[in-house]
């Protein structure tokens, strides 16, 4: 018996041998991140991209972040940074990238980094400039009507809903620097899905910069009937994307849908404000098509 529970001891103690080598094995085989790299989607809106970054943790917990500096610049900005494991295979992370300046060319390039050491991809530069196309002729800059839908809505499920039209010119010499101002009729004040009121909405029309930024901080909007006003307030900035089209380059449309989405309160309740229209130029543009961007 003594001699049997001795052999099961050596056994046992082998067994630990044999997994102590294995996890050493795997220790020694971790090592600095690889196969770093960034990307940026070319035509998502036409105010921001997105920029993608890989990376191999290489069997240790690693964190990849994106970054960024204009032309010229020394310092780098972190865009985005995420810890994405200690796993053996590719992980990807994404970041929005939005525009002060159409335009304007940035450096973007993707760095991991472990207790073993850092990777750091190849720098990437990307710039966007808004293009009108029409047999082979582009322009920088065009006006163009605008109309659709304004709608925002928040957490304790009030909605409201408006017509909207109105227009703006986009590019480079856009007078007074504005993309676009709406003009907001017929709108409907629902709560819970039903209706309480054609409301009064203060400022109007709703004016965007060249950036799509909306300089006032907030948008008013009451019952006729009560005296207190609401307030819906934002950070400012709405992400603007273009619709599908058949290229990566142009659409084959003359007149184009955009969507144009800003997030904020009312009051203390978070909402969301999504802008649905569909833009045709106008003016010496008329019947042109939208070049939806050209990256360079």
């Amino acid at each position: 018996m003594k001699f049997r529970n001795l052999g099961r001891l050596g056994l046992a103690l082998a067994g630990l041998v044999c997994l102590s080598a294995v996890f050493s094995a795997s220790a020694f085989a971790a090592g600095k991140p690889s196969s770093v790299s960034v990307n940026a989607d070319t035509y998502p809106g036409l105010n921001y991209i997105k920029v993608t970054a890989l990376a191999n943790p290489n069997g240790a917990s690693t964190t990849l972040s994106i970054q960024n500096r204009a032309i010229g610049q020394s310092e780098w900005n972190t865009i985005g940074s995420k810890n994405i494991g200690s796993g053996t295979a590719l992980v990807e992370i994404t970041a929005t990238q939005e525009y002060n300046t159409l335009g304007t060319k940035l450096e973007y390039r993707a760095v991991a980094e472990n207790s073993f050491g850092s990777g750091t991809s190849l720098t990437e530069t990307f710039g966007v400039r808004l293009k009108i196309w029409q047999s082979g002729i582009t322009e920088d800059t065009a006006s163009y009507k605008s109309t659709g839908s304004f709608k925002i809505e928040d957490s304790n499920m009030n909605r409201i809903e408006c017509s909207a039209s109105g227009g703006g010119e986009f590019g480079p010499e856009a007078v007074g620097g504005e993309h676009l101002n709406l003009g907001l009729s017929n709108c409907v004040w629902s709560w819970q899905n039903h209706f309480r009121c054609n409301p009064i909405i203060s400022p109007e029309p709703l004016s965007f910069s060249r950036e799509f930024v909306v300089p006032a901080a907030e948008i008013l909007f009451r019952c006729p009937e009560e005296p207190t006003w609401h307030h819906l307030s934002y950070s400012g900035r709405f992400l603007t994307t273009l619709g599908s089209s058949t290229s990566a380059w142009w659409s084959a449309e003359v007149e184009k849908p955009v969507t144009m989405v800003g997030l904020g309160k009312i009051d203390s309740a978070w909402s969301t404000a999504t802008i649905s229209t569909t833009w045709a130029l106008t003016g010496s543009n008329l019947g042109k098509k939208f070049y939806l961007k050209e990256v360079f």
